[in-house]
């Protein structure tokens, strides 16, 4: 449950482009590292400056968005892809 939480929030947390994925992937950085670590060490990993990385609150937020969905997702029993 978790893991597919921290997928559908990635894809709706501002500032997230194939830029930040890319990174990630590269790295490899889990989704949920993305979503656990604070501002500064997300920078660190990334290799992007503060200013561009993405608050902590947002991706909080795109987590409870996420957690929605994911129940709409169960309840009415639709399947997700992801890539």
């Amino acid at each position: 449950m978790a893991s597919e939480i921290f997928k559908i929030a990635i894809s709706m947390t501002k500032g997230v482009n194939a830029e930040v994925v890319n990174r990630m992937t590269d790295i490899g950085m889990s989704v949920k590292d993305f979503f656990e670590l604070d501002s500064t060490s997300l920078s660190k990993e990334l290799s992007l400056s503060l200013n561009k990385i993405i608050k902590h609150n947002d991706r909080d937020e795109a987590l409870i968005k996420a957690k929605k969905e994911y129940d709409f997702i169960n309840k009415h029993g639709i399947k997700t892809l992801y890539l």
